[in-house]
């Protein structure tokens, strides 16, 4: 061999190894970038729904609260007591509405957002007939207050 047919040898190899070093870093970033790609796609179908189920389910669970709140209304024996009650009653009633608020924001759909929009008019239908409770449990009227609850 000649010496120029050896740098052309030299100079072939290190340009294949070059091409397959190219190759093999372009490869691992584009397979990087479609898993970054399929991680986010897997987060948006994971947690969109549990985000929204989960707050529906921590609604349901402090009207449950708010609920047996209400029926301690009734087997309280002080102002006192019934003061604690009713902040209770305030605070499960704040936290039912911030979950409500998740579910508007992050629902899809309108039958998604009818319903939201329907547990939200119940839940605020039912916060005269908590106020009639207190107003009746202070007016001395436990029996009447505790019929409706």
């Amino acid at each position: 061999m000649t010496v120029s047919s050896e740098k052309t040898v030299k100079y072939k190899l290190a340009l294949g190894f070059l091409l397959v070093i190219v190759l093999y870093i372009s490869f691992g970033v584009i397979f990087l970038r479609e898993v970054h790609t399929l991680e986010n796609l897997i987060k948006m179908i994971y947690e969109h729904p549990l985000v929204v189920s989960n707050a529906a389910l921590n609604a349901g669970i402090n009207m449950t609260k708010m609920h047996r709140s209400m029926k301690d209304v009734i087997l309280s024996s002080s102002l006192d007591e019934l003061e604690t009650v009713s902040n209770e009653v305030n605070k499960q009633e704040q936290l039912v509405y911030e979950h409500l608020d998740v579910i508007k924001g992050m629902i899809i759909g309108t039958e998604g957002r009818n319903l939201e929009k329907s547990a939200r008019q119940l839940f605020a239908d039912w916060k005269p007939i908590r106020e009639e409770v207190f107003l009746l449990f202070h007016a001395g009227r436990r029996d009447e207050a505790a019929s409706i609850t």
